[in-house]
């Protein structure tokens, strides 16, 4: 079908928008016909689809669409084959970092999002799950996703994400034998680094800094805005050698009080846990993923950890 013949087909555009976007067929007609309201009438159907393909960077091409979901469906992608609009892809990876799902309402429009980054023997990806907060409740960080029927799009800062919607099958898997995920040395981190692994030996723990956090969904000093108490929590900084290097390792909130296996409520109660607490880590072997952050005050790369896994 010709381009012309596209922009023409009211229903053609609704069903493209549909499948390469994380919208449903109802919130695509809603807001066609906001659009319509929006210019007073002057556009057609048609004309308002198109529009809000545009405006949601939407392609409507035929074949190259076609050609890439076939090619996508016959088998699983390592993450460096992914490309900006891919649709139909099929991704086998480990769970590195897994983000509280957030609900939203905008424009009327209530659902949820979940945020993981993964990574295969080939790279490091960022997954949006749309609206899957029961699938995500299955999925744990150090575990395997299956990822059926997804797409690719790039976010605001130009990063390639993989994108989940009512269409996309997700689950949790066995991690097969031959993924092995490539890890990071400490010598060839550089400032600004994202979603990186690492596997090094926990050598300091350096006392850690209480903080005040939102008991509702732990925002530092309250800035989330929630009208919510106030509840302790740490902020803990610890050195991490793999033999190539060291470098300062930052934990924030619920995963400084895991690492330690010590709640900040009972540090507070009893301050000779910590001795303890770091008694277990100090010359343990873990494998970290984060992101490295430039400390300009004393002139150093931190190591962002946002997840960890002792290593056996």
């Amino acid at each position: 079908m010709g381009t012309t013949d596209i922009l023409s087909n009211y229903s053609l555009i609704v069903e493209r928008i549909v499948n390469r976007s994380d919208l449903t067929e109802d919130t695509v007609k809603q807001r066609i016909g906001a659009k319509i309201q929006e210019y007073g009438g002057l556009l057609t159907e048609a004309g308002a689809a198109y529009s809000l393909a545009k405006e949601l960077n939407v392609s409507l091409a035929d074949d190259d669409y076609k050609a890439q979901a076939l090619v996508q469906e016959a088998r699983f992608s390592k993450v460096n084959e992914l490309q900006e609009g891919m649709y139909g892809i099929s991704v086998i990876a480990r769970i590195d970092t897994k983000y509280e799902t957030r609900h939203f309402n905008s424009n009327g429009r209530a659902g949820n999002v979940t945020n993981l980054f993964v990574a295969d023997e080939s790279g490091k990806a960022k997954v949006v799950m749309w609206n899957k907060e029961e699938q995500a409740q299955e999925l744990h960080e150090g575990e395997g996703i299956e990822i059926k029927n997804g797409y690719t799009k790039k976010n605001m800062n130009g990063f390639l994400e993989v994108h989940c919607n009512e269409k996309t099958e997700v689950k949790n898997t066995a991690l097969p034998a031959e993924l092995e995920v490539g890890v990071d040395k400490i010598s060839s981190l550089k400032h600004d680094d994202k979603n990186r692994t690492i596997e090094a030996t926990v050598t300091e723990i350096y006392n850690p800094t209480l903080i005040d956090v939102c008991s509702q969904c732990r925002g530092i000093n309250n800035k989330c805005g929630h009208n919510a108490p106030q509840s302790k929590s740490f902020v803990l900084n610890c050195s991490l050698n793999d033999g190539t290097g060291t470098i300062r390792g930052v934990l924030f909130r619920n995963k400084a009080e895991q690492f330690l296996n010590l709640e900040a409520i009972k540090y507070l109660e009893n301050n000779g846990l910590l001795e303890e607490s770091k008694r277990s880590v100090i010359g343990e072997n873990f494998q970290f993923t984060g992101n490295v952050k430039e400390d300009l005050d004393w002139n150093r790369k931190d190591f962002i950890v946002n997840s960890f896994n002792r290593m056996v």
